[in-house]
């Protein structure tokens, strides 16, 4: 693992529930200054530059500049201030140095300042310390976006989890869809087939109509067997029917439930469909907000 990528997942650790919560800029619309300082250690005051980093408390800022200075010193020691004991920070110089660091919060305003100081001793600063000022910013700089690089990562989640239940809905809508689109097939084919049996019915019923005037006038065993046969017809036609129409209304209030499903679903799928879009158009944001971190 390298020594950026240790920096940021520690990041994306620290400040993960922080996208959550309020307080949380979608934009960057911040200032990174390097503003010169001191800090006192035991006796001696040596000079420093205080920075700013956004949407991090004090203690999590510590731990950041803690883990991305045990990567490149002999030791961290932790106290107020911090130490870096034989730091390789090429940045300011070419050999090892002391880097020293406090941190306190800004609740009002939404930030933790870094106090830093490159020193060679306990008690003796930098011969040169030209390229302090530039190095403390750069620090600022990389610890502000490994601040809103956590941030996103949770809003990837965020989003991952809203793309998953979208897909969730669009597989509950389709099955919906497809059971509505089977009840309707269903009920199509039933109703053509009580269609059919009704034509019959109504054609022997005529024939029954036609027995009944016949034999009025002239009665033959012949035509009461036929009279007899049709009727029976009949009966087992009106029985059929019966059955039919039992399984139509049970086709039709399958039918009218899927159908109120389906309304769910969809309403469920737009919800989520919103949800989804919501959620990456804050990603899109935090992105964006990295990208302009300078």
């Amino acid at each position: 693992m390298t020594y950026r990528s240790t920096l940021l997942i520690s990041a994306a650790l620290l400040t993960a529930p922080l996208v959550a919560q309020k307080g949380i800029s979608l934009e960057w619309n911040k200032t990174i200054t390097a503003i010169p300082d001191s800090i006192t250690n035991g006796t001696h005051r040596l000079g420093a530059f205080t920075v700013q980093v956004y949407e991090i408390d004090a203690d999590d800022l510590m731990t950041m500049w803690s883990n991305d200075f045990k990567a490149i010193s002999q030791k961290v020691e932790t106290g107020k201030p911090a130490k870096a004991l034989g730091a390789v920070f090429t940045a300011v110089n070419a050999g090892p140095i002391l880097v020293l660091a406090q941190t306190a919060t800004e609740k009002k305003a939404g930030l933790s300042k870094l106090t830093i100081a490159f020193a060679q001793t306990d008690s003796t600063p930098l011969v040169d310390c030209s390229a302090c000022k530039q190095a403390a910013t750069d620090l600022a700089v990389k610890y502000n976006k490994a601040v809103v690089q956590g941030q996103v990562s949770a809003q990837e989640a965020i989003v991952a989890k809203a793309t998953g239940k979208l897909a969730d809905a669009n597989d509950d809508e389709a099955k919906q869809s497809g059971k509505v689109t089977q009840a309707n097939t269903d009920l199509q084919k039933l109703k053509a087939k009580m269609g059919k049996i009704q034509k019959d019915n109504a054609k022997v019923q005529g024939d029954i109509a036609g027995l009944e005037a016949r034999l009025q006038v002239r009665t033959t065993p012949k035509d009461q067997e036929k009279l007899a046969k049709a009727r029976g017809k009949l009966a087992s036609g009106e029985s059929a029917l019966a059955k039919l129409m039992q399984q139509e209304a049970k086709l039709q209030g399958n039918l009218n439930k899927y159908q109120d499903n389906l309304k769910g679903t969809a309403a469920d799928q737009e919800e989520r469909t919103g949800t989804k879009e919501e959620e990456q158009a804050k990603l899109d944001a935090l992105k964006r907000k990295l990208d302009n971190i300078r």
